[in-house]
């Protein structure tokens, strides 16, 4: 009957049925996917894996380190650092995942094909669909952040609501889309629902505490990023993959490409220390 135990268990318990609601979408994608051809399941397990890597090592990252801090600035009644961490955080994953997601979706096959070797057909399927989890990258990265923000106000229901609403959305457009695109058309749809979750749950903060994420500026770099490095990584690729490895190739077109792309990004890599 301790309060502060109470208060704890008051605040898992919703958390407890959102991570539920979150594991129902694996069971879903995989239903789908077992009615497609052979392969479909496989190339879904490692697409998500492979999106999982720069979304773990940027999203849940930065998600995970800002909780204390967050929670610390709205414990304190300091709502305008509260903000401004929220919005910086927000930007800052904007920048860095997109430009990585497109780099990454152009210049990964022939690593794809060099590290499971599932022939042509195969890496081609797992290619599509990784490109496809990619897409959602940046959607589950801010979700990452935005989900905490909740928690770190103790408000552990508008993640539960909008993770319903997204099991629903997931099944709905996977039903559609499953059929005439594939497996593709599933991981497309995992891309969908996490960024229109990551949006909503943004409306919400924005809403009920005003935050302002200034993202118009953001977003034309972020874009410009995107498209410098994505194409370096296109035409890196299409000159060396004949005269070298083809994963020598991959690898090297997308390390300029990225390093292109960070020139784009120095304000906002250097804000990280401000977090």
């Amino acid at each position: 009957r301790d309060p502060n135990v109470m208060k704890v268990l008051r605040l898992m318990g919703p958390r407890f049925f959102t991570i539920l609601l979150i594991q129902l979408i694996f069971f879903v994608r995989d239903n789908l996917a077992s009615r497609l051809s052979p392969g479909s399941v496989t190339s879904l397990t490692y697409g998500w894996m492979i999106q999982q890597v720069p979304e773990t090592l940027i999203g849940t990252a930065v998600g995970t380190a800002l909780l204390p801090t967050l929670a610390e600035q709205f414990s304190s009644e300091r709502l305008e650092e509260f903000k401004a961490t929220l919005g910086k955080a927000v930007r800052l994953l904007l920048v860095l995942t997109l430009p990585i997601a497109v780099i990454l979706a152009v210049g990964i096959s022939p690593l794809l094909d060099a590290a499971f070797d599932f022939g042509v057909q195969g890496t081609a399927l797992l290619t599509w669909v990784t490109a496809a989890f990619l897409a959602g990258m940046t959607g589950h990265s801010l979700k990452e952040v935005a989900a905490r923000s909740f928690y770190a106000r103790q408000k552990p229901y508008p993640p539960l609501i909008t993770a319903g609403i997204n099991i629903l959305l997931y099944v709905t457009l996977g039903i559609f889309l499953y059929r005439p695109l594939g497996a593709a058309g599933i991981a497309l749809t995992d891309s969908i629902v996490f960024t229109l979750e990551s949006a909503l749950l943004l409306l919400i903060l924005k809403r009920q505490v005003d935050v302002r994420y200034d993202l118009v500026p953001v977003f034309l770099k972020t874009i410009g990023a995107a498209v410098t490095g994505g194409l370096i990584a296109w035409g890196g690729l299409a000159l060396l993959s004949s005269r070298i490895h083809p994963a020598i190739a991959g690898s090297l077109s997308m390390v300029v490409g990225l390093a292109a792309a960070l020139f784009w990004m120095r304000p906002e890599i250097k804000s990280l220390k401000n977090l």
